[in-house]
């Protein structure tokens, strides 16, 4: 591996831990061709082109699983012992990866990754490097690790880089390790005088974990900063008393109704009028969750429910399930055009092709 991970190696990594699965029901969605796209924020077809790579070196297999929250078995990956073997090789090279950061005194300091950015997973350094700039042949990462608690101090490009790595972990349902980049986020953003941000990503992992380190303080910073600054959900987290719980409360019922009513359209039939009123109330202000939303027309499968969905803003895998099946029932090829436009811009080509398929057909 040289100074910066290739994708190839990323693509390694972020398959580490799988074999711990592979005698469970589901497949966890993290290791899917879909699940390493919003992972590691690269196109389906530079995926493939990358896991094909991986195959032909003996390092990985593809198989056809039940995936999470896939309707589906879709393609997933595991790692071959020799795959393991490469990734523990690969870890430990980022682990003692020497970086260049700059100390108090600005001078350039010398580390290792591992002793710079502590209590990570591999994925976040290789990340990490992935972005630094490059100093005398080697990376340069801005951080001071002499601050307060013994935590790190990083840029403002890496506090980006934890919340990006926040909704990864959420989008593959790993909250626990969600929750932790935002409480890292916030300690940055607290360094740096940002009260409404740091008082946003504690809010947020405390609604992901349940975990509130100092509820006295997190309430003096919302006080600080005003609490229409924030939403009912997000003030949740808090209890006690707020002009907003009440409308936090309602939200809380709306959110657990629909997730209620997609464990039970798992086994029994629901009326069509009931699947339309929770995702009309789903579908708008702060209880907006258009993948949960999608998530309850796929598995009721109406017209009209698919059709409700179809307008709501919601990730290109979920459009492309809810886009396909609505044409399955209308006909309607402009949903074709619209995907295939979609699919295009993203470069998957896989979607491509089955867009050309169905429109020739």
């Amino acid at each position: 591996m040289t100074i910066k991970p290739s994708n190839a190696d990323r693509v390694l990594i972020a398959l580490s831990g799988c074999q711990q699965y592979l005698d469970r029901f589901e497949y966890p969605r993290r290791y899917s061709q879909r699940g390493l796209v919003e992972r590691l924020g690269m196109a389906q077809s530079h995926i493939s082109r990358d896991v094909s790579i991986l195959i032909s070196k003996g390092l990985l297999i593809s198989e056809r699983r039940r995936v999470a929250n896939e309707r589906k078995r879709v393609t997933a990956y595991i790692l071959t012992e020799k795959g393991q073997d490469k990734v523990e090789e690969l870890s430990s090279e980022l682990a003692n990866c020497e970086v260049l950061h700059r100390g108090e005194d600005g001078e350039l300091k010398r580390n290792s990754l591992k002793d710079l950015v502590t209590n990570v997973e591999p994925l976040e350094w290789a990340s990490i490097l992935k972005q630094a700039k490059t100093h005398d042949g080697l990376p340069l990462i801005e951080i001071n690790i002499e601050g307060d608690e013994g935590e790190l101090d990083l840029s403002s490009e890496t506090i980006t880089l934890l919340i990006e790595m926040a909704q990864l972990k959420m989008a593959t349902g790993d909250t626990i390790q969600a929750a932790l980049h935002l409480r890292r986020a916030a300690i940055l953003h607290r360094r740096a005088g940002n009260v409404f941000g740091e008082a946003k990503c504690l809010l947020i992992a405390a609604g992901l974990d349940g975990h509130i380190a100092d509820v006295n303080h997190l309430n003096s910073l919302v006080d600080k900063v005003g609490e229409s600054a924030f939403s009912a959900d997000e003030l949740l987290a808090l209890g006690g008393f707020s002009p907003k719980l009440e409308d936090a409360n309602a939200l809380q019922q709306a959110i657990q109704r629909g997730r209620d009513l997609s464990l039970l359209l798992e086994t029994k039939e629901v009326e069509e009028t009931e699947v339309l009123n929770v995702i009309k109330d789903l579908s708008r202000g702060a209880a907006s969750r258009p993948e949960l939303v999608a998530d309850i027309a796929l598995k009721h499968g109406s017209h009209a429910a698919l059709e409700a969905v179809w307008e709501l803003d919601i990730s290109v895998n979920t459009r492309g399930h809810v886009g396909f099946s609505l044409f399955q029932l209308n006909g309607d090829k402009s949903i074709l055009h619209q995907l295939k436009e979609l699919f295009e811009e993203i470069e998957d080509a896989a979607g491509i092709e089955v867009c050309e398929r169905l429109l020739s057909s």
